[in-house]
């Protein structure tokens, strides 16, 4: 039987791949096929080579009449009807002999092929070899080999095997968002049901394969020898082997018997049936809680409740936990969020927690709550405001009892921040409103800080020219910067917030900053820069004493009304920088040293505020004997008020660098490289002119630098020209009249730091520890905390290598009082591999000769799966915790735990 083949060749790019395409018009059938040239072939194969387009579109036939599959090795006869006539130029497509039934192909086909197309016309038949392309709708097919039936509508797809035996090209299937890979597929277009061998496909997280898979017109798909993992490997090293399951795209998976397989070794973990989600989208539904034992609250069943999915815009999820000793809580969580404009989330919890024995006196319920606001605006919403929060608030023991993170636990500070921020365009003017919130855990002390409002005016230069000619004018470089800060705060226990306590304790108050400034150059090398600034607080509560001949003593009073504080303070100063350079031969390596000193000297000058036309101070008598001393109006207001004394100060300080300049290793180049010897030495000290006594600051000494871009070296010390008291007081008399010693030593400060990371070229990493010294001073019961904290630990190695070994020593005298600190850490990691993670952390008490917080860390990738052990060996979080695990959220049940709280070393909660 002859067959007629038309191969056309085309070259894209220049590259040798060659796209070749059928082009055949059968007008009997009504079959168009476009083409750029139309020949008509008498012989048993006709060939023509030239450029064609690399697509076909393969239109529906305009009847349909059965015919038997081409055998292997036939052809279809050459086809005798030919179209009518018709000028060599025109390329228009003829249309159908015959209207389009309707049972017949609904939409174009459009198929391509890297290799060829055969199309065997007395049978209706084509076949597409190599990376060949079928599009229809938004369904596509790839494989190495397709046969489209169009009798049958129906298209057969496989893979095609080298001389090797290797199949390549496996048939690729594309459904919407789907994607099926799969050994062979025999697929009906008239149908729209498939018949799918060897198929592998994404389900929700995880993969679904199927040694016979039917797919139906609806979509739902019927599965016989299918495994579900959620490992990516065509082989997957586990997986849940389903007998008999059905899928029902974008909603839910259904099997019936079903059992685990690790490592292709059956287990005896079976289920007679199983449901596996299968929704890309958020649903309403149930939360499938956990379950287990806990020593202090007994057996549990947390974290399961109900989600809610409101609309595109918000949902709703609430929790509960309940433990058979008694204890049980309760959250509820709302998100909202819209595109482009900001996201958020409210949280509230409520946590009730039975301590003691049950049944005996010492049995007790600890009750607490957390509130939690989130907000956080897009940044493109407002070019020029911004609307942040952070808000947390609830009572003190709330981490002692419900900390899920070790961070949680360590932290004794809740801190809440709102805050709205405005820039006005064209001018210098910004706004910041806020409010504030802190909470001490252990004292239960808050401090609340709204409302607070600031208002800044960036410096400006008012008498700067508009069009600037020459050189500037002196007057041109004085600028004005003013600031506006209200603020109204409350420091108080928590158990007194909202009474009458707080109203009375409550401060407030509203201060305004000025300064005028300049910055002139003179004498060429030096830099003088005058300041004025001003300030001035307004109060609307002030304070009085009286003396009370009663009490024999003087009486505070709080007095209401409009009171202002102001201050003026004035001062110059002039900086230079002095440069020394000695340079070296150019053949050696050390081509130069560099030494570059920076000396300021300053004055500054306020008057004595305690004077009476300034109004801020009183006399008051302090006893019967007519003792009296004066007071500020303003103490204990919110700013304070001005000081008291004259001050007239000659501010001094000097700063150091040093450097040489080096030639790069070997380089032959003469290029040099900067190597800091001494990043800084810095001293300062003061002269108080107009001071009655102590004029004399201390002096202060601070140096740091970095050797070999590996140990850091830090240090700052402090020494006082006078004698001191044994307490520590200093008195009005130099030292050394008393020792003969210029200087009184005060504090010392040295640390040091090591990181051999950056020598083999390993990235840094932060490796978070618990602080040394760690006093719990509270005695929670949760045993995820003990693996939260190890955590912490390995997953910071990023590096191959990572040692970081840190010194601390602090040392200071004051009078008879001696106190002296020396603590030590190293933390380790290393990688083996891509899977193994090793990690060590410890902390060293010198003083007290004993070690504190020591982890040691295990973890090991498995791919799909991880292992990890963490231990902590002493100390009062002695404690570890073995696990492996599946990866994936969605098998987050598939793992095997066992652990020892440090929770069980504590007498109790």
């Amino acid at each position: 039987m002859a067959k007629v083949v038309f191969f056309f060749n085309t070259h894209f790019s220049g590259t040798a791949r060659h796209t070749i395409l059928l082009l055949a018009i059968l007008v009997g059938l009504g079959l168009g096929v476009a083409s750029a040239h139309e020949h008509e072939h008498d012989h048993e194969h006709a060939h023509e080579h030239g450029p064609a387009p690399g697509r076909e579109h393969i239109h529906p036939p305009a009847q349909v009449a059965p015919a038997p599959r081409a055998q292997s090795g036939d052809a279809p006869p050459a086809d005798t009807l030919s179209s009518p006539p018709r000028p060599a130029s025109d390329s228009a497509r003829v249309p159908p002999a015959k209207p389009r039934p309707k049972n017949g192909l609904d939409a174009p086909i459009d198929a391509k092929a890297a290799d060829s197309i055969c199309y065997y016309v007395k049978d209706k038949r084509i076949e597409l070899y190599g990376g060949a392309s079928l599009q229809q709708k938004n369904q596509r097919f790839e494989s190495g080999y397709m046969d489209l039936d169009i009798n049958q509508r129906q298209l057969f797809a496989a893979g095609r095997s080298d001389t090797a035996g290797k199949v390549t090209g496996k048939p690729v299937f594309h459904d919407g968002g789907d994607e099926y890979t799969m050994t062979s597929i025999t697929y009906n277009f008239r149908t729209q049901k498939a018949r799918i061998s060897g198929v592998m496909t994404k389900a929700s997280e995880g993969y679904l394969h199927g040694e016979v898979i039917k797919r139906m017109p609806n979509d739902v798909i019927y599965v016989k020898g299918g495994k579900f993992t959620t490992c990516e490997h065509p082989h997957p090293h586990y997986y849940i082997h389903l007998t008999r399951a059905k899928v029902v795209p974008n909603d839910k998976i259904f099997t019936d018997i079903a059992y685990l397989v690790i490592a292709d070794v059956p287990t005896p973990l079976l289920i007679p049936f199983g449901f596996f989600p299968n929704n890309k989208t958020r649903s309403t539904g149930i939360i499938l809680p956990e379950y287990g034992e806990e020593n202090k609250r007994g057996f549990f069943v947390r974290n399961g409740g109900f989600y809610l999915g409101l609309n595109d815009y918000m949902d709703l999820t609430f929790l509960g936990s309940v433990y058979t000793k008694g204890s049980w809580d309760a959250s509820a969580k709302w998100r909202y969020a819209l595109r482009y404009r900001f996201t958020g989330s409210v949280t509230a919890t409520y946590s009730a927690v039975s301590l003691g024995q049950r049944g005996t006196p010492q049995e007790s319920q600890q009750e607490n709550y957390r509130l939690t606001w989130q907000h956080i605006q897009d940044r493109t919403t407002h070019p020029y405001s911004t609307f942040q929060a952070n808000v947390t608030l609830g009572s003190s023991a709330f981490n002692r009892y419900n900390s899920k993170t070790t961070e949680e636990f360590l932290n004794n500070q809740i801190l809440s921040s709102v805050s709205y921020s405005r820039r006005f365009p064209g001018t210098p003017i910004s706004l910041t409103t806020s409010f504030n919130h802190s909470q001490n855990t252990r004292d239960s002390i808050v401090d609340i800080r709204f409302p607070q409002l600031n208002v800044n005016v960036a410096r400006i230069y008012p008498f700067k020219r508009s069009i600037q000619v020459g050189k500037p004018r002196w007057y041109e470089k004085i600028g004005f910067a003013y600031g506006l800060n209200l603020q109204n705060k409350v420091h108080i226990r928590e158990d007194k917030l909202f009474t009458d306590p707080m109203y009375r304790q409550m401060q407030n108050g509203i201060a305004h900053n000025a300064s005028v400034s300049a910055a002139f150059k003179t004498l060429k090398y030096l830099t003088i820069s005058p300041t004025v600034s001003y300030r001035e607080n307004w109060y609307y509560k002030t304070t009085r004493y009286h003396y009370d001949p009663d009490q024999k003593k003087a009486i505070r009073d709080t007095v209401r009304g409009f009171e202002r504080a102001w201050q003026f303070n004035t001062g110059i100063s002039t900086s230079t920088t002095i440069y020394g350079m000695y340079a070296f031969s150019e053949k050696g390596w050390l081509r130069a040293v560099r030494h570059v000193l920076r000396p300021t000297v300053g004055f500054s000058y306020h008057p004595d505020f305690s004077r009476a036309f300034y109004g801020a101070y009183r006399r008051v008598q302090t006893n019967e004997k007519g003792d009296t001393r004066d007071y500020s109006i303003f103490e204990g207001t919110l700013y304070g008020g001005p000081p008291k004394g004259e001050s007239g100060t000659l501010n001094l300080a000097l700063n150091n660098s040093l450097e040489m300049k080096v030639r790069k290793g070997k380089d032959t180049t003469r290029s040099t490289k900067k190597v800091p010897l001494l990043r800084s030495l810095s001293l300062s000290t003061a002269y108080n002119f107009l001071a009655d006594s102590l004029r004399w600051a201390d002096l202060r000494i601070s140096a740091s630098t970095n050797l070999l871009n590996v140990v850091s070296l830090n240090a700052s010390s402090a020494f006082s020209p006078y004698d001191c008291l044994p307490n520590g007081q200093a008195i009005e008399r130099f030292y050394y009249d008393q020792t003969g010693n210029p200087l009184r030593f005060k504090q010392l400060s040295l640390s040091a730091g090591m990181s051999i990371q950056q020598v083999i070229g390993g990235q840094k990493s932060s490796i978070k520890t618990i602080p040394q010294g760690y006093l719990p001073g509270s005695k929670p019961f949760q045993e995820a905390l003990a693996t939260d904290y190890m955590e912490l630990s390995y997953e910071a190695f990023k590096a191959p290598w990572d040692v970081a070994i840190n010194y601390n020593y602090s040392y200071s005298k004051n009078g008879q009082r001696i106190r002296t600190i020396q603590t030590a850490s190293l933390h380790a990691g290393f990688s083996i591999g891509e899977s193994w993670r090793f990690g060590f952390s410890t902390n060293y008490d010198i003083n007290a000769r004993r070690l504190s917080t020591t982890t040691l860390n295990i973890h090991r990738d498995l791919h799909c799966w991880e292992m990890s052990l963490n231990v902590v060996p002493f100390g009062i979080l002695r404690s570890f915790t073995f696990r492996i695990n599946v990866k994936s959220s969605i098998l987050r049940d598939l793992k095997y735990d066992k652990s020892r709280s440090y929770v069980e070393n504590l007498q109790r909660l």
